[in-house]
């Protein structure tokens, strides 16, 4: 994604950018967004039109699909090691229980 700012200067008169520039003794300028640009990125020129040998091969591409593949398998092993980290606490919990005393209930009113 690409973004293009320039500076414009503050022709719709408002009295907030008139009065600023009054203070500071400058013009009333301010950077404005004009929106993203189409911008394309070479993947591989062939020597042909629609193919043929290589000439260039841009080594940094990722394609989208690769990017989501990646995204869907964080997902999936944050499922796997939430999973795991509840298996962890149940045995853990069976190995911590108090065992059962036999002679709890000596002095227990009847």
């Amino acid at each position: 994604r690409v973004r293009n700012y320039q500076i414009m200067d503050a022709a719709d008169g408002s009295r907030k950018a008139e009065s600023r520039a009054e203070f500071t003794g400058d013009e009333a300028t301010q950077l404005v967004e004009i929106g993203p640009r189409f911008v394309l990125t070479p993947i591989r020129i062939f020597a042909g039109s629609f193919g043929g040998p290589t000439l260039y091969m841009n080594p940094k591409y990722v394609s989208p699909n690769t990017i989501r593949a990646e995204l869907r398998k964080r997902h999936g092993n944050k499922y796997t090691a939430r999973k795991a980290a509840q298996e962890f606490r149940r045995e853990k919990e069976d190995i911590l229980t108090v065992p059962r005393n036999d002679l709890a209930d000596t002095f227990a009113e009847a």
